[in-house]
């Protein structure tokens, strides 16, 4: 194998060259896909999902024996999507009888290469460099047959190809295992938020004691206040406004609001003032936990997605107390079981809240249970932290190991 690509110094022995001159790379067949067809699977960009196809869910399609023989699958080939995904591509492992897709190329290696060795290349930095090169300045980005067919790929001997494999086969199946290990430790902090708040209010259907009592929400809260008839402000000020993705789901927070101008946001909006707690009303936002206190608003007030319900609290109840006892699983639970409207666009009804039962503490022993839960919110956020940081650590090591095994590094 030649090649007249310069390039950084590759390791003794390796040689760099096109993947055109060691593959074939064929376009993909336009076909309708049919359940009920006789003929071979019809492999698509979507049918693959985390690296696997589960076989038994893609649709077969009609084809010619000419075709099939052309556009075919077998153990070894590499499906790269065109458009759509970009650059994914997927190493087809004992497919059954099935061809290549429209918007995917096949691309099938000559002896020279093992399948599993340019399998990992094209998750590696230099793969999506290339491609992001190619695609550069493009309306859509797209890959395709001479694209990849041009790009420079370092290749070592066989018997190093089989080693580079076997390594990193190994190294993978380890970053699988931690990350599993760090997912299941994020995921158990995120637990945290919805157990720590269940287990600081364990009143529902237990007794309370003497200086406690039970209030339907609408007694404490005013549910849907009105808006004041007039909001002395200019047109052009400056005024908070928040949609439903300016609510994260897991810490029950306003975060990243916008700011619009008075005029754009007053009317066919939701108004708001500070203290107001935000109770996202339609599915799948109510369950996701999309529930806010409003704070540091513009002028003390602002506007917000038509799709919140408002809870503003009464002298007998905090705003903290109150969106701590409604972001529990049990009452989102019972706002579930009261969803009105077709499937898709269900809501929450006012009336929900309005007799939904609270206890009521004094107001020292609301603050005291609530600064209780702000207190291990913030060490299970700490801990979320830190879960995070670990779960991005261990998906970066892929690059890397890549990165070293492609000649980047020391050469495997």
């Amino acid at each position: 194998m030649t090649s007249d690509i310069k390039d950084k110094k590759l390791p003794t022995g390796w040689e760099r060259v096109r993947l055109g001159d060691i593959s074939e790379i064929v376009y993909g067949y336009t076909a309708r896909a049919n359940p009920d067809a006789v003929g071979p699977k019809y492999l698509r960009i979507t049918d693959i999902q985390d690296g696997a196809v589960d076989w038994s869910r893609v649709p077969s399609c009609e084809i010619s024996p000419r075709d099939e023989s052309k556009k075919g699958l077998r153990h070894g080939d590499i499906v790269v999507a065109r458009t759509g995904s970009t650059g994914k591509s997927f190493l087809v492992s004992q497919p059954p009888r099935a061809v290549l897709a429209s918007y995917l190329l096949r691309v099938r290696v000559n002896d020279s290469v093992l399948p599993e060795y340019l399998a990992y290349f094209f998750n590696s930095d230099r793969y999506w460099s290339h491609i992001s090169d190619a695609s550069r300045g493009s309306v859509q980005a797209n890959v395709n047959a001479r694209i990849l067919g041009n790009m420079p790929i370092p290749i070592p001997p066989l018997a190093e190809q089989r080693r580079i494999v076997a390594r990193l086969n190994a190294q993978m199946a380890v970053v699988e295992r931690a990350k599993a290990a760090a997912r299941e430790i994020l995921d158990a902090a995120d637990a945290l938020n919805a157990a720590i708040v269940l287990e600081m209010m364990p009143y529902l259907g237990h007794h309370l004691e003497d200086f406690w009592k039970w209030a339907k929400l609408g007694e404490v809260c005013e549910i849907n206040p009105r808006r004041p008839p007039k909001l002395a402000i200019e047109p052009d000020a400056k005024t908070t406004f928040v949609p439903m993705e300016s609510v994260d789901g897991k810490s029950g927070a306003i975060v990243q609001p916008q700011e619009r101008q008075f005029a754009q946001v007053s009317k066919g909006y939701t108004h708001f003032k500070n203290g107001d707690v935000l109770f996202a009303k339609i599915t799948p936002c109510m369950q996701n936990g999309k529930h806010a206190i409003a704070s540091g608003l513009l002028n003390g007030f602002g506007f917000g997605s038509t799709e919140f319900h408002i809870i503003r609290h009464s002298d007998a109840v905090t705003p903290e107390w109150i969106h701590n006892f409604i972001r529990q699983p049990s009452v989102l639970r019972e706002a579930e079981r009261h969803f009105r409207g077709a499937v898709g666009q269900q809501r929450v009804p006012k009336e929900f809240l309005i007799n939904l039962e609270i206890p009521i503490p004094p107001l020292a022993e609301q603050r005291r249970i609530v600064a209780l839960i702000d207190g291990r919110l913030a060490a299970a956020r700490r801990l979320q932290s830190a879960a995070r940081d670990g779960l991005d650590a261990i998906e970066s090591m892929p690059s890397a190991l890549l990165r070293r095994a492609m000649g980047d590094g020391d050469g495997g």
